[in-house]
């Protein structure tokens, strides 16, 4: 298990998970904690996957969800494809 807290003053921030050899991710779990109320950040969570940084492509735009909610299903909707967007 991973726990990385984001700082309070971002707006916007970015986690890159890299996987050291290409395969086909069949799960992603994600757990929001928001900080005083759910209304803080993250509002909302996107999903990029592809061969490298500069050719991400958008697959899942997750908006904000309530304390402690766990984003499992993620990966049913992730792309399988030859084109290296798989993660």
């Amino acid at each position: 298990d991973l726990i990385w807290v984001c700082p309070q003053a971002a707006d916007v921030m970015e986690l890159f998970i890299y996987l050291g050899e290409p395969c086909h991710v069949c799960q992603l779990l994600l757990t929001i904690s928001h900080g005083a109320d759910s209304s803080t950040f993250p509002s909302r969570v996107d999903v990029r996957t592809g061969p490298d940084l500069d050719g991400l492509k958008l697959v899942v735009e997750v908006p904000s969800r309530p304390f402690g909610c766990l984003l499992k299903p993620v990966a049913s909707i992730l792309p399988s494809s030859d084109d290296g967007s798989s993660l």
